[in-house]
């Protein structure tokens, strides 16, 4: 399945486009929101820093697009309100962008920026936002602050190492904000990531929380570029994972799962189903997936493959694989029918073994080709050993299926010591 191209629109510091993780190809030309030029480059590090978690946490199908906020020291210099909604609007109206992360925390509401941020809301062009971090306690409430406490957003909290609200009476370092607006949370706690001066650098806060969502958020739009924003929300909340004794009044619904959230987004494997005439259906489990199929043991390839449309026969085949596809969901897992039309089996003289056909699967006639040799118990479904030596059994299946058993009945250790102590007994007296 080819992923459909992404583009991450990255609001903060300018990025180090010369740094050595980047490739060209990945890197597209960023916007400096203040000056109203290219020039992006990041004279303080956390824009660097955040594209590079994004950067790390998405495949190759994501691009990003640096739009630089400031002049020079982050949150000085800062760019004014119109210009600010100017560019959320541009990003999403002229520049492709399908997703925006926004680390920063804005000291003043606005009528520009609200009418922005709903712009691309009704434009399903998700916002995920940091909430925000105490550097004296631990944390403050998160409805008070801007962009978080919009409901238009994706609000990310921060957790450390132990999958727990990221404290400073904890880690001695920075505290996470909290509140009811918060909808989700990540890592955040020293995230090493992209940097200016070193290549790489460690931080913590909110800021490195928010890009693990994006990343997430880009992955989802990757699959489904029509997905709307409160398909994403309930995505990423139906698969967040839920620590005991989390508190999701206070740091959203959970933390994100990336394996979970995947998982979501897989088609569900077809499943199948022996008719009559030796053929079988391939059964989806959405009336709106294709199947795609092969007989030969190789592995089915979504596009490429035969496209199942009718039962096919199984005259002769060993083994039929399939494979699921729905829109706007990545490819199931494949699903593989193993077809014996032999098998050994081996019973003890005067025991007894079941047929290794399920209860559920008719039986159209069953014989045996040496009956004093094994004999059929028909109504038990099972294998009698009357002598020793080697036999086959048929059964013919109401499917149409026709199964060989190729038996072999012999005798235990000990059953082959009563044998030869009455023959040597019979040939004494």
């Amino acid at each position: 399945m080819e992923l459909n191209e992404v583009v991450v629109g990255v609001f903060d510091t300018g990025l180090n486009i010369n740094h050595k993780d980047f490739s060209d190809d990945r890197i597209l030309e960023g916007y400096n929101v203040f000056e109203q030029n290219t020039n992006i480059t990041d004279l303080n590090g956390h824009g660097t820093h955040v594209t590079g978690i994004i950067y790390n946490n998405t495949l190759s199908n994501t691009k990003i697009k640096a739009y630089k906020l400031n002049s020079a020291k982050f949150q000085s210099n800062t760019v004014s309100s119109a210009l600010f909604a100017t560019a959320i609007i541009s990003a999403v109206e002229n520049d492709g962008v399908d997703v925006l992360n926004m680390s920063i925390r804005l000291y003043a509401t606005s009528n520009y920026i609200d009418d922005a941020v709903e712009y691309a809301y009704n434009n399903d062009v998700p916002i995920v936002v940091s909430a925000g971090n105490d550097t004296q306690g631990d944390g403050k409430n998160a409805n008070d602050d801007y962009l978080a406490s919009k409901e238009t957003v994706l609000a990310v909290s921060a957790i450390d190492a132990d999958l727990t609200p990221m404290l400073k009476s904890k880690n001695g370092e920075i505290s996470t904000n909290y509140g009811t607006c918060i909808d989700i949370a990540a890592p955040g706690e020293k995230i090493n990531s992209t940097y200016i001066v070193l290549d790489y650098a460690e931080d913590s806060g909110t800021s490195m929380a928010a890009p693990f969502v994006t990343a997430a958020v880009a992955t989802l739009k990757s699959v489904n570029p029509s997905i709307t924003c409160n398909e994403v929300w309930e995505m990423l909340k139906a698969s967040a994972y839920v620590p005991e004794n989390w508190d999701s009044t206070k740091y959203g619904v959970g933390i994100v799962d990336f394996e979970k959230m995947l998982s979501h987004m897989l088609t569900t494997k077809p499943i199948f189903k022996f008719c009559e005439n030796s053929k079988v259906e391939i059964i989806p489990t959405s009336l709106n997936s294709k199947i795609y199929y092969t007989t030969n043991k190789t592995t089915p390839v979504v596009d490429s493959s035969l496209l199942y449309t009718s039962p096919i026969s199984i005259n002769g085949v060993s083994e039929v694989r399939a494979i699921a596809i729905e829109d706007g969901k990545m490819p199931s897992a494949i699903a593989t029918l193993k077809i014996k039309w032999s098998e050994d089996i081996t019973v003890r003289y005067k025991g007894t073994v079941d047929l290794p056909i399920p209860n559920s699967t008719e039986i159209k006639s069953i014989y045996s080709l040496h009956e004093d040799i094994a004999a059929i118990n028909k109504e038990d479904r099972s294998i009698y050993g009357v002598s020793k030596g080697e036999t086959t059994i048929t059964a013919n299946l109401k499917t149409g299926q026709k199964i060989t058993y190729n038996v072999t009945v012999y005798y235990e250790n000990w059953q082959l010591f009563i044998i030869y102590f009455l023959f040597g007994f019979l040939w004494y007296i």
